[in-house]
């Protein structure tokens, strides 16, 4: 028990100088082990402190003395329910230090001087063992060791605690040492059955548990040696001998026990051998405290064979095998365990199956993704050669298309010149054109003169003939006169010569109208063919005219498609401009997608390197599903 007044400062007292927490951890053999023991204590024992507490306190109720002592020391159950539990957690917080032990001193003379004897104060700890020992094996029920270490570890604190409440009396009043002494016995056989040997093993005494637990009455055990304990091939073991003298040392033992009833029933018992000091320090007598743990031991024979049954199950199937299930029957926790363990391999074995699946699909789907990836590696290879080729020839292309921008631009100018020429050739024939026009007029002129003259030279024909015709008759007029003359003689004679002068007149007109009449015919001739030289002449002009005006149109059709020509030059220039332009994008743009192919071919190499990896963990993925059995 423990009371809220020992915080107060004014309540302190001077203990002891020769206190040494070292010293007595050291005699009880309280180890770092112990500590590490006792701090994993700590969650459980949290988790059932108020439960603890609470039974602590109806356990109480049930003393009238207890109650009344309580009462007289002005406090109330609720207030001291939040003390004790701290003062039960502390036990577990491994914190062991000077402070601990000042403390457990000062709290047992808090209780003595309310007059509380040591013989309840010391039961509180019996109470403690009782409660936290269940649960220290439930919580180490498969680890014997853990459990062993637990418990001795939860008896060295008790007995630490018990041995400064021990102090703390002896120091108030060293009148009661030793009913402090035979209270803490008397608390501790409350739960454990205790028995005092001599120093040589003869058994002195032993309360009703141990009695009970073993099977005897007083008078078939007292004076017995301890052998009659336990089991004779151990007795003769060199281990008993040693056993025997590190108590005789003084040296504290502590565990499982393997004891004899009467019946020669072995017993398990979770105990310890405590060698009691004189005042001098020195072993006189030995105290065996011992609980009772056959049923916990049998059924932990019982788990040991399961859990050694679980475990070759799981050896089965850590090695592959998960066909087998274990018995899971029954409704204990190795049982919801088994059937656990026979869910989770189900399970894993589907997972396998599963697995194995997966891994057979990743395989081939690596492999295609593998052939893919090398047919797209190569692809790609194949496309930056491409890309690089195409590169080239677009750069030539440019330097081709500057070349021909310079040339259409030439070109152009050329065509320029050539529509300015052709305008003027095409007014030029119309110049001509005019001009034939001009000649094929004054041609008609002239036949129309030739004709004129032609008509003017038969009427000349006309009036030489008349002239001609006249001559002939003068002729023959003179002829006949000349005819007439000569009949006349000489009167007729001057006649005659009259008659010759105008025969010779007439022959002469007569000839010069006959030159006339063929000069005439010569022109008439001339103007027939200046007439047909004309008409040949106009013809020709008109043909020239109509060759002229088809020139003309030909020189306009040639000037429109000379102006045509030259727009198309000029756009041919626009459009080459623009071709050098686009051929330059379009190199710019090859230069990126050069580098995109360079870093796909790159990214390809990554992709096959990792598909390959890929495919060796597939592979060894499939390898390690394999071994199990489905």
């Amino acid at each position: 028990m423990n009371h809220g007044n020992e915080d107060n400062p004014d309540n302190r007292q001077d203990f002891d100088e020769d206190i040494n927490p070292a010293g007595i951890k050291s005699f009880i053999g309280f180890t770092y082990g112990d500590v590490v023991a006792l701090k994993e204590l700590l969650p459980v024992v949290t988790e059932n402190a108020d439960a603890i507490v609470e039974r602590f306190y109806e356990n109480i109720r049930h003393h009238p003395e207890l109650m009344s002592t309580l009462e007289k020391a002005d406090s109330t159950i609720e207030r001291l329910k939040k003390v004790q539990k701290r003062y039960l957690l502390e036990l577990f917080q491994g914190e062991y230090d000077s402070d601990y032990f000042m403390n457990r001193l000062r709290i047992g003379e808090i209780h003595q001087r309310i007059g509380l004897s040591s013989g309840w104060y010391l039961g509180a700890f019996s109470v403690y063992v009782q409660e936290i020992t269940p649960l220290i094996l439930r919580k180490y029920r498969f680890n014997g060791m853990a459990r062993s270490q637990a418990l001795l570890a939860l008896n060295k604190i008790v007995f630490i605690d018990v041995q400064l409440a021990i102090k703390s009396y002896l120091k108030v009043s060293l009148d009661n040492k030793f009913a402090d002494y035979q209270g803490q016995i008397e608390a501790i056989s409350m739960s454990q059955g205790v028995i005092e040997f001599s120093l040589d093993g003869s058994i002195l005494n032993a309360n009703a548990n141990a009695l009970h637990m073993f099977g005897y009455a007083p008078e078939e055990i007292y004076g017995k040696p301890h052998s009659i304990l336990v089991d004779a091939s151990y007795v003769n073991n060199v281990d008993y001998r040693i056993f025997w003298e590190r108590l005789n040392r003084g040296e504290y033992d502590a565990g499982e026990y393997k004891l004899i009833a009467r019946n020669g029933k072995e017993i398990w018992c979770q105990a310890t051998y405590n060698p009691i000091l004189d005042k001098h320090g020195k072993p006189f007598k030995i105290v065996m405290y011992a609980n009772d743990i056959t049923s916990q031991k049998t059924q932990n024979v019982v788990y040991q064979a399961r859990v050694r049954s679980y475990s070759a199950f799981i050896d089965e199937v850590a090695h592959g095998n998960l066909r087998q299930r274990v018995n899971a029957q029954g409704h204990d926790e190795l049982s919801l365990i088994g059937g656990n363990l026979n869910a989770m391999t189900e399970s894993l074995a589907r997972m396998a199956g599963e697995v194995g699946e997966a891994g057979n699909e990743i395989f081939s789907t690596l492999s295609q993704l593998q052939s893919a990836v090398d047919v797209q590696s190569t692809g790609a290879s194949e496309q930056a050669a491409a890309v690089n080729e195409t590169t080239v020839t677009l750069e030539e292309i440019m330097a081709t298309s500057t070349q021909t921008l310079g040339k259409a631009q030439q070109l152009g100018e050329s065509a320029e010149r050539t529509r300015r020429e052709g305008e003027q050739g095409l007014m030029t024939v119309k110049q001509t054109i005019s001009g034939m026009e001009a000649i094929r007029s004054r041609v008609e002129n002239i036949a129309m003169t030739i004709l004129a003259l032609s008509e003017h030279t038969q009427q000349i024909g006309e009036i030489t003939a008349v002239v001609t015709n006249l001559a002939q008759q003068s002729k023959m007029l003179a002829f006949n006169a000349s005819i007439e003359a000569a009949k006349a003689g000489d009167a007729g004679r001057g006649f005659a010569v009259v008659a010759a002068e105008v025969k010779d007149l007439a022959e002469q007109s007569q000839q010069s109208t006959a030159q006339v009449q063929k000069i005439l015919q010569d022109i008439r001739r001339a103007t027939d063919r200046a007439v047909m030289a004309t008409e040949e002449g106009s013809k020709g002009v008109d043909a020239g005219v109509l060759l002229v005006q088809k020139s003309g149109e030909v020189m306009r059709q040639l000037s429109e498609v000379i102006h045509e020509t030259a727009l198309a030059s000029q756009q041919i220039v626009a459009a080459v401009r623009q071709e050098v332009t686009g051929i330059k994008q379009v190199t710019l743009s090859m230069s990126e997608i050069n580098k995109v192919t360079t870093q796909f071919v790159a990214g390809t190499q990554e992709a096959k390197t990792a598909s390959t990896r890929l495919g060796v963990v597939a592979g060894k993925l499939r390898d390690s599903v394999s071994v199990y059995k489905i």
